[in-house]
């Protein structure tokens, strides 16, 4: 409830919010890494050539 009301633009912001501990501003982390992997979208074998 805290973060939609405050609606933070980074995780500093968010661990600052009175009523955010570290373990919650940690799960976010987790949870923003594993929707990232889950919206991006393999290379193929000719991009991973050129990284």
């Amino acid at each position: 409830q805290t973060l939609a009301k405050h609606r933070p633009e980074t995780l500093g912001l968010a661990s600052r919010i009175s009523g955010i501990t570290p373990a919650t501003v940690s799960l976010l982390l987790v949870h923003l890494k594993k929707n990232l992997w889950k919206n991006t979208t393999p290379l193929s074998s000719t991009e991973q050539a050129e990284v």
